[in-house]
């Protein structure tokens, strides 16, 4: 019998990177993984050499949207699983993070999706924007945790899910 196709897409990450090669910090709320988030992961991580993922945390998600219905731990521990993934950060990461805390872990800078404009980057990465620290990737619009939120929801009301 051949490996589950979804288990075979995941697997133990490399072993973290020397100081000589090119790091890059992608910080997010990474709500329900999906496929969207790996995609996500894939343009970042071809941005550099490593990809160091850091969360940010419950409380400070729900100052700008929905409080997230994966908690803290249960997020990280599906970021933990993702083979792009070359370092995920224990603990909580600053909402508005700066150059001093990219410098602290090591990242050369911070990649988020092309899904926020300038005025919305800046509220976040004001001093990242600053520094030249801050990539942006396509994002994909297909797939959204809004959208899976919204499926269940629908399916809820027509009676078709599962209890």
């Amino acid at each position: 019998m051949g490996a589950d196709p979804v288990r075979r897409s995941f697997a133990a990450v490399p072993p973290i990177p020397s100081l000589s090669e090119s790091r890059r910090a992608l910080l997010n709320c990474q709500e329900q993984d999906h496929l969207g988030h790996v995609e996500f992961f894939r343009q970042a991580r071809a941005l550099g050499d490593r990809l160091i993922v850091g969360l940010v945390g419950d409380a400070d998600v729900a100052t700008y949207k929905p409080p997230p219905i994966l908690s803290f731990a249960e997020r990280l521990g599906v970021v933990r699983e993702c083979r792009l993934v070359d370092r995920v950060l224990e603990q909580p990461v600053p909402l508005t993070p700066s150059s001093a805390f990219l410098d602290s872990i090591g990242a050369e800078f911070l990649c988020h999706g092309n899904d926020m404009d300038e005025n919305e980057l800046r509220k976040f990465y004001a001093d990242l924007m600053l520094h030249g620290r801050l990539r942006t990737v396509r994002y994909t619009s297909q797939i959204s945790s809004r959208l899976i939120v919204e499926r269940v929801v629908k399916r809820s009301q027509d009676g078709t899910l599962r209890r």
